[in-house]
């Protein structure tokens, strides 16, 4: 009787183990997103200091806030958002491709912080701006004209 009892609840010793890495795998890999891997940082640095000397920041990684122009053949951080004074000397292209999605649209005339590599050698359409950012992994509107956006009526 000792024997069946011993038979039947004998488990050998790897079917154990597997089974305790298995769950223990399981519950690691919940739905709980993984976190950012930290990588470089992108470099807090003025539009107007990359406008002023862009080979210095010449495939830099940099944080950089200015004015969004979203148009075909027109996309660029621009300076200011005095629209009498554009031209290419006071904005960089934003490498986004086109046509881009309704999101990004919707950035157009607003002031946003773009994080992104930046290309002196680049020029962006028709070789009109001071540099091109590239690999661009963020771009949105800024904290403070989004409140502005808020109190319009």
């Amino acid at each position: 009787m000792h024997q069946k009892i011993r038979e039947i609840t004998h488990i050998p010793r790897r079917r154990v183990i597997f089974g305790v890495v298995t769950a223990v795998l399981t519950m690691a890999c919940g739905n709980e997103p993984l976190p950012k891997a930290a990588g470089p940082q992108p470099a807090d640095v003025m539009l107007s200091d990359v406008l002023a000397n862009p080979k210095a920041y010449d495939l830099a990684l940099l944080r950089v806030s200015g004015w969004c122009s979203i148009a075909f053949e027109a996309t660029a951080l621009w300076l200011d958002d005095e629209t009498s004074e554009r031209s290419g000397d006071r904005a960089v292209w934003l490498n986004l491709g086109w046509p881009v999605s309704d999101e990004i649209r919707a950035l157009n005339g607003t002031h946003v912080v773009v994080e992104g590599r930046f290309d002196s050698q680049q020029k962006g359409h028709e070789s009109l701006y001071s540099g091109m950012f590239v690999e661009i992994s963020r771009i949105e509107q800024t904290p403070e004209a989004k409140e502005d956006a808020d109190q319009r009526p």
